[in-house]
C-alpha cells in the first residue's frame, strides 16, 4: 500500500527529515550508546501522502550489520511501519547485511512489541544506560510512555536470511 509512495532518503530530503526528527523526537539528534547522531545524515525510506511526510525509517550499517536509528509513522495503525520495515529488510537482503538491530529504552513498550511481532529478539538491555545519554542530551525526559521512567536501553536484533 504505501511502497508505492516511498522514497529513499537522498540530499534533497535531508532538511525535511531533520525538521521531522526534530519535531518527534525533541531534537535533530539521537544518543545510542553514548554515541550523539544525526539520523537526517544517514541511509533511510520516507513515506509521504499527498502533502506531507507521515513515515520515516532511518539507518546506518557497519560490515554486515544495519542498525535502525528512528522508525516514525504519523498516522497509526495503517500499515506505514509495516512498509517502513519490509523496505529495510529487502534492503538489508540486497546488501547481504545478515542483522538488523535497533535500540529503544524501557519505556517503550510499543515499539517492543511492534519489533516483536517482526521477529527480533531482546539481545542485550544496558542498564540505567539513559541516566548517561542524558549527559550528552539533557533533554532526554525523566518520564516516557505511560509515564515510565526511562532508564534503559534495549537492544533487539533480527536475523535476516535470503
Amino acid at each position: 500500500m504505501y511502497n508505492e509512495c516511498m522514497i529513499k532518503l537522498s540530499d534533497k530530503y535531508r532538511e525535511i527529515v531533520d525538521t521531522f526528527i526534530k519535531e518527534h523526537w525533541g531534537s535533530r539528534d539521537i544518543i545510542i550508546n553514548n554515541e550523539c547522531i544525526i539520523p537526517s545524515k544517514h541511509q533511510g525510506f520516507l513515506v509521504f501522502n499527498s502533502i506531507e511526510l507521515i513515515g520515516l525509517i532511518t539507518f546506518r550499517h557497519k560490515g554486515s550489520i544495519c542498525e535502525i536509528l528512528t522508525l516514525n509513522s504519523i498516522i497509526e495503525n495503517q500499515g506505514i511501519g509495516n512498509a517502513l520495515i519490509n523496505q529495510l529488510i529487502e534492503y538489508c537482503r540486497e546488501k547481504h547485511w545478515k542483522i538488523l538491530e535497533l535500540m529503544t529504552t524501557n519505556d517503550n513498550t510499543q515499539a517492543l512489541r511492534f519489533y516483536q511481532k517482526h521477529g527480533f529478539i531482546i539481545r542485550d538491555i544496558r542498564l540505567n544506560q539513559i541516566k548517561q545519554s542524558r549527559k550528552l542530551k539533557p533533554g532526554i525526559p525523566l518520564n516516557g510512555n505511560n509515564s515510565i521512567p526511562i532508564r534503559d536501553e534495549i537492544i533487539l536484533q533480527l536475523s535476516i536470511l535470503p
